[in-house]
């Protein structure tokens, strides 16, 4: 059944760029769709079990030479049952992965051999956010949920967690490391907590999480920004926060501890931070807050000035992302009538209520798009704005798949709908081998696009895998571009 209730909502947003699509259903395959795998579907950090409930995978990719960074929670090395930690897999331009433990312990060896995490043992994900600059370093950030204090591993230093503030919960740490020239992970900084320890606040968990949701994400300037969601009310003393910090590459102290809404106030956080050329935003309650690098803050625009998505939630199923090329940062979810809605604006050119360069792209208008089968969308832009997004499709009763469009750079759609991986139950394929993927994430530059995802898929040995495991495929950009010559990097 078709649904045309958007339409009087098209009508008070013409003025910043209105589009709608007829874009369904999905295509088949790849080569239907005009897209060129690089790497097919990978079974990333296989492991002949069920995953436990990790949720999504995390991606980016380095801008100095092109690099994939994946990281997914995973179970420890030989344990498989009421424990979590992580791993990170790279994907260099020949296709080649290598996976590395996410975490390195204050020693300098990787940490496998037991949980990050005493408090919980699934759920939140783990994060990563690297060096996206084109003359940028191989350095790069993971964050956790965790409880590093409570691990002889993580607490060599004296009185390293025994600051002024008590811990007795899982916090939200990160690490920043480099990726070597041989393949191999090496500390810059120990594991820390970017908000009480990095602050220096006073106080008491008491059994609040201080948790991601939230991000970690590179700046412009090469400076790395981290916002998790705060409940101890430490800093935001309302309620929960979105708390960010702000450090070098070294892991120095640029500015730590402040609430991430300009406003002030409580705000729920899951995602929904992105980084711009010359700032970074965080959407909060509907609400675009605006910083400069330096955490100095611009402006707050509501996102129906330029969006038909009217969630004002913590952002479950909503995801933004820019690219520190430029400024326009792209917003993807799914709008009241249930389509999905892809959204742009210029928030380096836009100020408080008034959306500059905004454009939207709904994909509805045909037969097959039923609202009901609709959620959890991702978008990615590369530095010449071109952009994707990907959502899962439930299906309505059968197993969810992952779908995506291409855009380039006027928003325009280069592809139509496609599946996001070569394994995949084909609504018109006749049946259903209960192959699934879902909680998509989504990384571009201008020449790859990485899609990952956790899911069931055919198991190689044979058979179907366990569950919750994570995938991922590789494209080639089709809008990719020569570099010029002046862009060149001479040694």
């Amino acid at each position: 059944m078709k649904r045309f209730g958007y339409v009087g909502l098209a009508l008070l947003i013409t003025s910043v760029g209105f589009a709608q699509g007829t874009l369904g259903p999905p295509v088949e395959n790849h080569a239907a769709a005009g897209v060129d795998v690089l790497l097919a579907d990978t079974w990333l950090f296989p492991i002949d079990i069920d995953n436990g409930s990790y949720w999504e995978p995390d991606t980016e990719i380095f801008g100095v030479d092109g690099t994939i960074a994946i990281i997914a929670g995973t179970w420890p090395d030989g344990v498989y049952s009421s424990a979590m930690t992580a791993k990170v897999a790279f994907i260099d331009m020949e296709g080649n992965v290598n996976e590395r433990w996410a975490w390195i312990a204050d020693n300098g060896t990787p940490y496998s051999a037991w949980t990050i995490n005493d408090s919980r043992t699934d759920g939140n994900p783990p994060v990563i956010t690297v060096d996206t600059r084109k003359n940028g370093t191989k350095r790069f950030m993971v964050g956790q949920e965790s409880t590093p204090w409570m691990y002889d591993e993580f607490t060599s230093a004296p009185n390293r967690w025994a600051g002024t503030f008590a811990y007795d919960k899982q916090t939200a740490c990160v690490q920043i490391q480099n990726l070597n020239a041989d393949g191999t992970t090496s500390k810059v900084t120990n594991v820390f907590d970017p908000i009480y320890m990095a602050g220096g606040i006073a106080g008491a968990q008491a059994g609040s999480q201080i948790r991601f949701g939230g991000e970690v994400r590179s700046l412009s300037n090469g400076n790395f920004l981290v916002i998790p969601e705060d409940r101890a009310k430490g800093v935001v003393t309302d309620g929960n926060g979105a708390v960010a910090g702000i450090f070098t590459q070294d892991g120095a102290n640029v500015k730590v501890a402040f609430n991430a809404k300009i406003e002030g106030g409580a705000s729920d956080i899951w995602s929904n931070v992105a980084s711009f050329n010359g700032g970074w935003v965080a959407r909060l309650q509907g609400k675009m807050n605006v910083w400069n690098n330096d955490g100095t803050p611009r402006y707050v625009l509501d996102q129906t000035t330029f969006s038909s998505i009217t969630d004002a939630g913590r952002g479950d199923g909503l995801r933004i992302k820019g690219n520190v090329a430029h400024t326009t940062v792209y917003f993807g979810g799914v709008n009241p009538d249930g389509y999905v809605s892809m959204s742009r604006v210029d928030l380096g050119q836009s100020s408080e209520g008034t959306a500059v360069g905004a454009k939207e792209f709904l994909i509805n208008n045909d037969e097959f798009w039923d609202v009901s089968v609709m959620d959890r969308a991702d978008v990615a832009v590369d530095e010449y704005n071109n952009s994707i997004i990907v959502w899962d499709e439930k299906f309505s009763s059968e197993n969810p798949q992952v779908v995506g469009v291409i855009f380039d750079s006027d928003l325009n759609p280069v592809t139509p709908v496609f599946y996001a991986f070569q394994q995949h139950d084909w609504w018109g394929g006749g049946g259903f081998s209960g192959f699934t993927n879902y909680e998509v994430n989504t990384s571009m530059d201008n020449h790859r696009i990485v899609v990952a995802a956790n899911g069931v898929f055919a198991n190689p040995a044979g058979g179907m895998t366990p569950k919750e495991q994570t995938f991922c495929i590789v494209y080639k950009n089709p809008q990719e571009q020569e570099v010029p010559v002046r862009e060149w990097t001479v040694y």
